[in-house]
């Protein structure tokens, strides 16, 4: 069941994606890179490397609550990299086993963490944030500080982990520190090896506190720069727990993101980010509109292997 529940997890996104319902999509898992999982206007097939077997799981598994978050059979899950999907119970298990582990070690877990995003590792050396702004709390627990730095140290290393764990529970989000929703403030990052888009966890994330989410204000519209091709984009973002991307038309190594406009908090006016990656992600459609970007243009279809894939399998249903 574990196994279907990360591969099936995907489909609500694509399908509330815009893209028209008669289009089929395939992508890689990342935990079982041997196959493939390929989506059709109602199911999923879930294909065996060699073709000769595949399952089914029907589109009305996937639920989006109130507060933001995509659920596949009462499990909260979080979507990752637009191909993976992480399942956060199975995420618990595993954090409780690296704090253990740790432990015996007498070291502290956070002192391992990504400054890049995991499944692109071959973006080497530093990432650098700085921000126009950050938070600053009194809370019972001492002064809790929602730095620029907090963006790059939501996800474990995973040279240094124990199993499959990738989400920092222990994580904080940055928070901009000015009066009102944060319409203007700026993140800076910069990286040692160029990146062909960043991926962005938006909102505050904590999954002992869903409603932190939509309590706090989130970003809806972001303008950035590429500071090394003096180019601008604008990107509009989901109000939705995933990962999210903006694509640049040629690679680079420094970018600033600006504050355009805010999906409003309910409780408080805080705008809050909890992972800002550079990634090597890339959006290969020649039709895709990099200056004004919304999410559901990005995906890409292979024509080729959707092709090939329903000549094998789908004609054997």
């Amino acid at each position: 069941m574990y196994k279907k529940s990360i591969l099936c997890i995907l489909l609500l996104f694509f399908v509330c994606s815009g893209f028209s319902q008669t289009q089929f999509y395939y992508f890689y898992t990342d935990k079982f890179y041997n196959d493939e999982v390929y989506v059709t206007p109602d199911s999923i097939y879930f294909i065996g490397v060699d073709y000769n077997e595949y399952s089914i799981l029907p589109l009305s598994l996937f639920k989006l609550n109130d507060n933001g978050f995509l659920y596949y059979d009462n499990e909260i899950v979080l979507l990752d990299n637009l191909t993976n999907a992480l399942v956060i119970s199975e995420q618990r298990k595993e954090y409780i086993r690296l704090l253990d582990f740790y432990d015996k070690l007498k070291r502290n877990v956070e002192e391992r963490y990504l400054h890049y995003y995991y499944s692109n590792r071959s973006l080497k050396g530093e990432t650098r944030y700085k921000a126009s702004s950050e938070l600053s709390e009194k809370t019972k627990n001492g002064l809790v500080i929602y730095e620029a730095d907090n963006l790059g140290k939501f996800a474990f290393d995973k040279t240094e982990q124990i199993g499959d764990l990738y989400f920092n529970f222990n994580h904080k989000p940055w928070v901009e520190g000015v009066s009102g929703n944060g319409i203007g403030e700026s993140i800076h990052l910069s990286c040692d090896t160029e990146f062909n888009s960043i991926a962005i966890l938006n909102g505050y994330i904590d999954f002992d506190k869903l409603h932190l989410y939509k309590n706090n204000s989130r970003v809806k519209k972001f303008k950035v720069l590429d500071e090394d091709n003096n180019v601008e984009y604008f990107a509009l973002l989901d109000d939705e727990v995933k990962f999210q991307f903006i694509y640049f038309e040629k690679p680079t190594k420094k970018v600033k993101l600006i504050i355009e406009e805010v999906y409003e908090g309910s409780k408080w006016d805080d705008t809050c980010i909890t992972g800002l990656i550079p990634s090597n992600y890339k959006v290969k459609s020649e039709s895709f509109d990099f200056k004004n970007q919304k999410q559901e243009n990005a995906i890409n279809l292979s024509k080729e292997l959707s092709k090939s894939l329903k000549n094998k399998v789908l004609k054997k249903e």
